[in-house]
């Protein structure tokens, strides 16, 4: 079995839901700041009332979350593929996985960062906490003989 390498540490990382963007350099916490005051001039500027400016920022942590999963999903994949490559020992499709991967990751990187910005702002600009929103439900689709036994049985014939 072949040793885990550095990006195979940070893919189980990732895995694991440790958040990335625990990142404390300056550089990293200088780009989530601007970012966050990014957001936060957006929601303001199109935020004409309180529940159109918490809608407004809402929008951006959704986006954020879409993205973000999407680029999990396509790190996993790459994951399983470069470990097939290690698997086989064919330093070329190894080179080429690594390659892949690591553009990868700096984009989940910065979804990390990105989402943690729009999170900031959101909080920062609602006074609440993000809370996603419950997922809403579609009810049954009735037909029109059912609806019509209904209010029979209803009006009680």
């Amino acid at each position: 079995m072949a040793t885990k390498s550095k990006v195979d540490t940070k893919a189980l990382e990732q895995s694991n839901n440790v958040d990335l963007t625990q990142d404390q350099s300056q550089a990293n916490t200088d780009v989530i700041t601007l970012a966050t005051e990014c957001f936060q001039d957006l929601i303001a500027v199109f935020g004409t009332t309180e529940y159109q400016a918490e809608n407004v920022a809402r929008q951006f942590v959704q986006s954020a979350e879409y993205l973000t999963k999407y680029k999990k999903e396509q790190l996993d994949t790459r994951q399983a593929e470069l470990d097939a490559a290690e698997e086989t020992q064919d330093e070329s499709r190894i080179s080429r996985a690594l390659y892949v991967m690591k553009g990868i990751e700096a984009e989940f990187q910065d979804l990390l960062r990105f989402r943690k910005a729009a999170t900031t702002a959101y909080e920062t600009m609602t006074g609440k906490k993000y809370e996603p929103l419950a997922k809403k439900t579609t009810p049954k689709r009735i037909g029109a003989a059912e609806r019509l036994a209904a209010l029979q049985a209803k009006r009680g014939k």
